[in-house]
């Protein structure tokens, strides 16, 4: 073990991108479990405010006014992170 610790290793330089991709994705986790990340910058898909209507109403005609609101409200926080 110690004559592994005093040879210069040539190829030691290749932990870097190894260090990069691990700090890299203790990010990505910081950043899920925050929820920062994923929100609706992060996505493509859009539903229209008209759409949001209807689906918001079809959901309390079939008993789920809870759903509704969450609907509601996931539209009105991607129509304000958009401003």
């Amino acid at each position: 073990m110690v004559f592994i610790a005093c040879v210069n290793l040539p190829y030691l330089h290749y932990t870097s991108p190894f260090t990069r991709l691990q700090a890299a994705l203790q990010q990505y986790r910081e950043e899920v479990t925050s929820r920062q990340f994923p929100s609706p910058k992060h996505t493509p898909y859009r539903i229209p405010p008209p759409e949001v209507a209807i689906l918001a109403a079809a959901l309390r005609e079939r008993g789920s006014p809870e759903a509704a609101k969450a609907v509601e409200d996931a539209a009105g926080w991607e129509l304000k992170s958009e401003e």
